[in-house]
């Protein structure tokens, strides 16, 4: 039977070894400019970890369930200190965020598969605007 991080749904396991870390969670050099040149500062880690668990997993968790020795890992594969956390988005950043990562890696969000409501067209309206500025 296959463990339940590698079912139809996957979940993150709570512990990897190292060479599961670097096989799956390692930047590429065009990968950590392009987290650089997507936030802010305090949200480079952030994106960073989006971005990894959403390549992995096909989905994006809730960024509070990820282990911390991932973000550990992905923190250290930025470059970044042991100080830094992950930021406290406010509602419209993480979705700014998605739809960033999903651009990248050319994924169409299945909500938008025929109608979407009035409240999902109007984010995604307005992110559009925010990234042309």
């Amino acid at each position: 039977m296959a463990s339940l991080e590698r079912t139809a749904y996957p979940t993150l396991p709570k512990a990897y070894s190292k060479a599961e870390l670097q096989r799956d969670f390692s930047f590429s050099d065009d990968e950590i400019k392009w987290v650089r040149s997507k936030s802010k500062a305090p949200f480079h880690l952030n994106l960073a970890v989006l971005l990894k668990t959403f390549q992995v997993l096909r989905y994006f968790p809730d960024i509070t369930d990820v282990p911390d020795q991932l973000v550990d890992f992905i923190r250290g594969e930025l470059g970044q200190r042991s100080k830094v956390k992950l930021a406290e988005y406010k509602w419209f950043q993480q979705y700014r965020h998605m739809n960033a990562i999903r651009v990248r890696l050319g994924v169409t969000r299945v909500a938008y598969v025929g109608t979407p409501n009035v409240f999902e067209r109007r984010i995604h309206l307005w992110i559009k605007r925010l990234e042309r500025k």
